[in-house]
């Protein structure tokens, strides 16, 4: 399963419109943790970590554990051969629904109480998925269609969000890869 990093507690758009971090690291982390053990009993797979472009993860033991992190660069390849894909808001969440992957998107409670709020909420309606809230061991227990997509909800959101209205319903992924086979 693909992580989908942002790099919450550190993520510089906050600083450019002058809103403090909504999540803390420590909390933040500890709760991924802990989130990620239980889908990797759960599901009896591994996550790797998809690293947000503007991240620093010097010492990621301490925010991730032992697990790996890749360049962002290689997202679409880690997406098109994952399971699944853990997301909060991440724009690359369209290379899930590209390659119909499950997604799993998670909230906590800091998240909750945020401006941001919506966001994930929002998102995850669009595509037929629930959220999973990270400090919440429970509701993650009783989850149950973790891995489940709505085919019809992921064609709906490629045609509002991931297609342009003139490319006559063709992602520009499969354009790309068109030309890349003529070539």
């Amino acid at each position: 399963i693909l992580f989908l990093d942002q790099y919450l507690p550190y993520h510089n758009a906050y600083v450019h419109r002058g809103i403090p971090p909504f999540v803390t690291p420590e909390k933040f982390y500890r709760s991924l943790k802990i989130f990620f053990k239980f889908l990797e009993k759960k599901l009896k797979t591994r996550i790797i970590i998809s690293a947000h472009p503007r991240s620093n993860y010097k010492n990621s033991e301490n925010c991730f554990g032992k697990r790996e992190i890749i360049n962002f660069k290689r997202t679409n390849e880690f997406v098109s051969r994952s399971l699944a894909v853990i997301n909060y808001s991440s724009t690359a969440l369209s290379f899930a629904v590209i390659h119909k992957k499950p997604i799993i998107f998670y909230t906590s409670d800091e998240i909750n109480n945020s401006h941001d709020a919506f966001l994930v909420n929002f998102l995850a309606k669009q595509l037929g998925s629930s959220v999973c809230n990270i400090d919440n061991t429970l509701s993650l227990k009783r989850e149950k269609n973790l891995l489940k997509i709505n085919k019809y909800k992921y064609k709906d959101y490629l045609n509002k969000y991931i297609c342009h209205f003139k490319s006559n319903k063709n992602s520009n992924i499969k354009k790309i890869i068109k030309i890349i086979n003529e070539n």
